[in-house]
Order: structure tokens, then sequence, then C-alpha cells
């Protein structure tokens, strides 16, 4: 479960941010 946002970058640590919010979104 590594995180891709690999570059400096708003929207990448955005879209880093909404794949890591959907992980704890899933049901246990």
């Amino acid at each position: 479960m590594a995180c891709f946002c690999y570059r400096n970058s708003i929207k990448h640590l955005f879209i880093c941010f909404l794949y890591f919010f959907q992980l704890l979104s899933l049901p246990v």
C-alpha cells in the first residue's frame, strides 16, 4: 500500500490523498 506520489506536485499529492482515502473507505 505504498503511495505513488513521488513528485513534489500538488496534483500528485492530491491524487495520493484521494487514493489513500479510498483505501480507508473500503469496508473491513
